[in-house]
């Protein structure tokens, strides 16, 4: 079987040739990188509560003027 330099590299060459790879424990990190995941995806939170509510309307507000502010003209809006 004739595998690609990526695939050996990626490990996943390993995995073809039977060879087992090894698990890599989890750490204090794993919580940081967690929390930092859940910060940019924006979970974690309650939309309804504040000062959650009056940001998300304010800029959903923002958003549908700028929208409505678009005139279709020419070649562009």
């Amino acid at each position: 079987m004739k595998l690609s330099r990526r695939t050996l590299v990626l490990g996943t060459g390993a995995l073809a040739l039977g060879y087992a790879t090894p698990a890599l424990a989890a750490d204090e990190f794993d919580t940081l990188r967690q929390r930092w995941a859940d910060q940019i995806r924006g979970t974690g939170y309650d939309p309804a509560a504040e000062p959650f509510a009056t940001q998300l309307a304010a800029q959903a507000q923002a958003a549908t003027t700028n929208r409505n502010a678009m005139t279709p003209g020419g070649s562009a809006l």
